[in-house]
């Protein structure tokens, strides 16, 4: 481990329950980070998902301190238990990556906030609107004054005081934060999630060896998604709209395929089973090489309920798929204009079915044609690294 420099040291605090879009965008900057002579501390809450990945990456200046501490505990032992924990750390910059908008008690927070000098939000997912206000009727006709809802705005708009800046990865999610969420505008940045793609320049060679691998027809058209198995990312939609789409063109080879994992995996399965579509289905999970199956895909398809601005829609463009998206959070703001992709309105089938129809008419040269305004629009606005630098003027690193 390189030497301990708290003014070159960054603290990390994480919690999850996969390695997705939130975790990579971590790793990623923490490598730049460490490119640039910071020493991270990296504190993994009850989970193991950061363990293999940087094993892989040999990265010394990334220190791994597991713990068994949750950031969303709210009993009194666990405040304690933090406040002791804490005192190990030896940065006083702390960086809390939120995969969703809840994230951390208040006390937690406020523990961070006498510990570190400076803290920073980096909000990944769109905000889930507050629930409707509504009051108790009291002695026949006296309305209450739904304390309960007050007490709710409360917590959330709470959580903004603890942060000194709050990093938002789409306009949308921005928007959210202020109206859901109550946050205060001048407190929030958006710097839009960026990929790698010269990494990602598409290789038909391995496209076809990945279809081949994973025996998947050589010249069916492919539907394809990389996630996390969970009702948010819509693959029940999905398979209900690839069902319609058979339908309609019950001839052609066609598949939906799959990567990815999560604890929701058999309820899909069943799904497509109860349909009669199983055989055109591939659920391929892990997937150690994910570049691979996206040059083997010719649409990524994104038709979530709850999103922020996902790296794997900006790899799949990268790598010249068609996007098919939602008209949720920052997938819109990617997808600006027809002629790059289709965005469609949220749980409508039929809508996600006629698009998936059109792709599936366009001739080679419409698909080539489209695939790379997808990798331009990337290319132009997506970078990784420019991306990082403007993460790094704003938390003045």
């Amino acid at each position: 481990m390189p030497p301990s420099d708290k003014s070159k040291t960054i603290c990390f605090v994480t919690q999850t329950l996969g390695f997705g879009g939130t975790e990579v965008h971590t790793l990623g900057l923490m490598n730049s980070l460490t490119a640039r002579g910071y020493t991270i501390e990296l504190i993994s809450c009850r989970h193991h998902q950061y363990d293999e990945k940087l094993k892989l990456i040999g990265n010394a200046w990334i220190k791994l301190i597991p713990t068994d501490l949750s950031v969303s505990d709210p009993r009194n032992n666990a405040t304690a238990k933090w406040k002791t924990f804490l005192r190990t750390i030896e940065s006083d910059i702390l960086i809390f990556p939120r995969g969703y908008n809840d994230m951390g008690t208040l006390r937690f927070l406020m523990l961070c906030r006498r510990k570190f000098r400076k803290i920073y939000y980096i909000e990944h997912l769109e905000a889930v609107p507050m629930p409707v206000k509504s009051s108790k009727v009291w002695f026949g006709g006296i309305k209450g004054l739904g304390l309960w809802w007050h007490k709710e705005k409360f917590i959330k708009k709470s959580r903004s005081y603890f942060a000194d800046k709050i990093i938002a990865v789409s306009n949308k999610v921005a928007e959210r934060l202020v109206n859901d969420c109550f946050y205060p505008e001048q407190k929030i940045v958006v710097i839009q999630n960026g990929v790698k793609w010269q990494e990602l320049t598409r290789n038909e060679a391995l496209g076809k060896k990945f279809r081949a691998d994973h025996n998947i027809s050589s010249d069916a058209f492919v539907y394809g998604m990389i996630t996390r198995l969970s009702g948010e990312k819509g693959i029940d939609i999905a398979i209900e709209a690839f069902a319609v789409l058979l339908k309609k063109e019950p001839k052609r080879p066609i598949s939906l395929v799959i990567a990815g994992e999560g604890k929701e995996e058999k309820k899909f399965k069943d799904i497509a089973v109860s349909l009669g579509i199983q055989d055109q289905i591939k659920f391929l999970g892990f997937v150690q090489k994910p570049q691979e199956a996206l040059f083997s895909y010719d649409v990524i398809f994104f038709p979530s309920r709850l999103e922020g601005l996902p790296l794997g829609l900006l790899e799949g463009m990268a790598a010249g798929c068609i996007p098919i998206v939602s008209r949720i959070s920052g997938m819109p703001e990617v997808v600006n204009r027809p002629e790059i992709g289709w965005v469609v309105e949220n749980e409508d089938i039929n809508g996600f079915s006629e698009a998936m129809y059109q792709a599936l008419k366009l001739n080679p040269q419409e698909i080539e044609k489209i695939r790379n305004i997808a990798v331009n629009r990337v290319k132009d606005n997506f970078d990784l690294d420019k991306s990082h630098e403007k993460l790094f003027a704003v938390l003045g690193l």
